[in-house]
């Protein structure tokens, strides 16, 4: 924690970051705008956490950050129980895209662990994979303010200190509780595990999101949008788009192109470029995209105005 500010908590429990953190004096694009915001590898690799389930059950996850920073996914975590007592084994999932089970910038689905459900085999039930795009963040609030984490205590007083050891479910803090409130009234409600730290949690996140706030006013929306759909469209994980996929990202940021003509743009644009036989089937940069569609963009507007005709009187 020495490298790490702790923010402060306002009375309302609406945390208020202190300090930020260094940035980069180099330019930097769009997408690696957050790249850059040192964070402990835990955050990388994976934070233990419970986190508050729509009727409040609390359910194990991995609480973790992509590399680029825009993504938190909540992974499900695996319990076992072993010689009759509880173990808690972390089980980070393969990440899935979207039109799998995967529910994406933030809603929350999938199984959950009930304080009434048998340990059949001694393992719990796994649920569904959880993303939050650092766009869609409105706020974090610290303690347990929501209407979840009072359905959660509703729960755990129906329940015994017994019962909840048995499944490995720890009692609610609300010192290790937090809560991201997004896309208006959505709430994903967590709790750290023992051992972990809430207060460097949320001055990361206070951080990237000061960051992400900052970077994108510097940008038009169609960067926004784009950076939204990258790692659906770019579904090879070649972190470039390629001709095939070029259809498919124009039209889902409302560049409406004709099919037959993407093929063309896209080829016109890589020969502009220079771009060599082997780059062009590896596809465009997450920066070349974004020239591409400022050009089309312009030239789109340059063929729909048209030119004014005046008409002189003559004498």
């Amino acid at each position: 924690m020495d490298r790490f500010r702790i923010g402060r908590s306002s009375n309302n429990g609406i945390d208020q970051p202190s300090d930020p953190l260094p940035q980069p004096s180099r330019r930097i694009n769009f997408k690696s705008a957050l790249q850059d915001i040192q964070v402990p590898d835990s955050f990388l690799h994976g934070i233990s956490m419970f986190k508050v389930g729509s009727n409040g059950r609390l359910e194990p996850v991995t609480f973790k950050l992509s590399k680029d920073r825009f993504i938190i996914s909540i992974l499900p975590r695996k319990i076992e129980r072993v010689g009759g007592s509880s173990l808690m084994r972390p089980s980070i999932l393969s990440r899935k895209r979207s039109g799998t089970s995967q529910t994406s910038m933030g809603s929350i689905g999938g199984d959950s662990i009930d304080g009434s459900s048998v340990l059949d085999a001694g393992v719990l039930s796994l649920l569904s994979d959880t993303d939050v795009d650092i766009g869609s963040i409105d706020r974090i609030q610290s303690g347990q303010m929501t209407l979840k984490f009072e359905m959660a205590r509703k729960k755990e007083r129906r329940q015994s200190i017994a019962q909840r050891n048995s499944m490995g479910i720890p009692m609610l803090d609300e010192k290790r509780s937090f809560s991201l409130i997004f896309r208006g009234a959505e709430t994903l409600d967590l709790m750290v595990d023992q051992g972990g730290d809430r207060e460097e949690v949320l001055y990361i996140l206070h951080s990237i999101i000061g960051q992400y706030e900052s970077a994108k006013l510097k940008v038009g929306n169609e960067v926004l949008l784009l950076r939204y759909i990258w790692n659906d469209v770019d579904r090879d994980d070649s972190n470039t788009i390629n001709e095939k996929e070029m259809g498919e990202l124009l039209n889902r940021i409302n560049f409406h192109v004709k099919e037959k003509s993407t093929g063309a743009m896209y080829q016109k644009f890589v020969k502009t470029l220079g771009l060599t036989k082997a780059q062009r089937k590896q596809g465009l940069s997450f920066d070349q995209c974004v020239t591409l569609l400022h050009k089309t963009k312009r030239d789109m507007a340059t063929w729909q105005v048209k030119p004014v005709t005046q008409v002189s009187g003559g004498a």
